[in-house]
């Protein structure tokens, strides 16, 4: 399922070892809580999602032209309530090495 979405993820070990390769050094690392992203975003894009569907109904052109996004972003959606505990989104603090 990730990999239809998300083809370059990695996990936590390649991600420090591509850091290393790239002459960084890791600082520190934190990783968001699943809830930052059904409560902050998620939620607030299935609301759009639903009433931009209700506006247009049917196939117009505007609709058509979206169609792509809406199925990636509902693709998205559904990668995570079905994987939600395979993977997360880590951010890593780093510093140039001397």
């Amino acid at each position: 399922i990730l990999g239809k979405h998300y083809p370059g993820m990695v996990n936590v070990r390649d991600n420090l070892a591509a850091i290393d390769r790239a002459g960084y050094q890791q600082i520190d690392s934190f990783t968001l809580p699943e809830s930052d992203w059904w409560d902050r975003f998620y939620r607030d894009l299935s609301t759009e999602l639903v009433e931009f569907k209700r506006r247009h109904p049917g196939n117009t052109d505007e609709v058509h032209e979206g169609q792509a996004l809406i199925e990636h972003l509902e693709g998205e959606m559904d990668t995570l309530r079905e994987s939600q505990a395979s993977y997360s989104y880590v951010f890593y603090i780093m510093r140039k090495r001397d």
